[in-house]
């Protein structure tokens, strides 16, 4: 059974790598680069939004019986919030990656400053509403200061 649902998602993954010889796949191409220039072409993005949805929930599911296979038990403990809330920040840091890929300067105010640091081409450091050091990233988070303050190094 498992190895069973393991291909037929390595299959449908190769299918939904082939962007430009799949029809859904230049369909979706099309919405990511331009939704409207996409709906003036004849592609329905609610349509495609549709299908991408039930991909999601099928691999949602799919997963979800992987996880029971190998867990053989299933507790509401083991999805808690911080869960939920650490798997949504990762699809917001890879969008925020991805627009400013495109050029887009963001100023990005975050919890999270080993995450925000990882992704951040400079950085500053507040404490009670004032700047007390910036610099480029990677040097802010060498900093041991920062490193022990915020960043869970030794103290």
């Amino acid at each position: 059974m498992c190895i069973v649902l393991i291909v037929i998602v390595i299959a449908i993954l190769h299918l939904l790598a082939l962007p430009g010889t799949v029809p859904y796949g230049r369909a979706f191409a099309a919405i990511k680069a331009d939704e409207h220039a996409a709906e003036l072409s004849g592609i329905s993005s609610v349509y495609y939004k549709m299908v991408s949805f039930l991909f999601s929930a099928f691999f949602a599911g799919l997963a979800g019986a992987l996880f029971a296979h190998t867990a053989n038990f299933i507790s509401p403990t083991d999805f808690s919030w911080h869960k939920v809330v650490d798997a949504l920040l990762y699809c917001v840091f890879d969008v925020i990656q991805d627009i400013n890929r495109n050029g887009t300067t963001i100023l990005l105010v975050e919890q999270n400053a080993k995450k925000a640091l990882q992704i951040a081409d400079y950085a500053y450091v507040m404490e009670t509403g004032k700047i007390v050091l910036h610099g480029d990233a990677a040097d802010v988070a060498a900093n041991p200061q920062v490193t022990e303050a915020y960043l869970g190094g030794k103290k």
